[in-house]
């Protein structure tokens, strides 16, 4: 990647994190920077993913986010399941400016569909797809706050399908409800 291509890229995944953090903050009942701190522990800044791989758990079920069939192909889809004590690989995420790379596939984390950018439905499935470069990646670029994670339309979070989180349960975006106290809808990252 040329050096004037990846600080454009920093710089946009920079703006996309402070827009989200914007727009979620002007939702109703958004919590101040004190309120969040003292709520959950996590530090405010935009994009706190740690670093290496990390699994991506869900904070009520303690599921994690699973390719289906331990897919490495494009538009394998986003699952919950249990965390794997080994054999993982298909569980393990790490982010990179911007992107979620799966360990197992090498490929993405993206809202499927919105290749061009546009307001997301909400309940609009994620899969895994091959890197794209801008524009085409919007759909590809996520965000982590208040314990959500959130790609670049702040009105959707990742969420599990139907509000079901049990084993095998679709992963899907949705409007954030009861934010930012929705523990059905927060994340944390663990190390393996």
């Amino acid at each position: 990647m040329s050096g004037s291509l990846a600080v454009g890229r920093r710089r946009c995944v920079a703006v996309l994190g402070a827009a989200l953090l914007g727009a979620v903050m002007s939702l109703p009942g958004a919590a101040t920077a004190a309120e969040q701190s003292a709520h959950s522990g996590v530090g405010l800044q935009g994009n706190d993913f740690p670093p290496g791989y990390f699994f991506i758990r869900n904070v009520e079920s303690n599921l994690v986010l699973d390719i289906a069939d331990g897919s490495t192909a494009p538009g394998g889809r986003i699952i919950l399941w249990d965390r794997k004590p080994s054999d993982n690989d298909n569980q393990l995420w790490k982010y990179d400016e911007g992107f979620l790379v799966n360990k197992k596939s090498g490929l993405v984390l993206e809202v499927s569909g919105y290749e061009n950018g546009g307001n997301i439905n909400p309940g609009t499935a994620l899969v895994q797809n091959k890197r794209r470069q801008q524009p085409k990646s919007l759909n590809q670029l996520w965000a982590y706050n208040y314990q959500y994670l959130m790609p670049y339309d702040p009105k959707v979070v990742v969420s599990a399908k139907g509000d079901n989180l049990t084993r095998g349960a679709a992963v899907v975006v949705n409007r954030a409800v009861d934010f930012p106290n929705n523990i059905r809808q927060q994340w944390h990252f663990e190390s393996p």
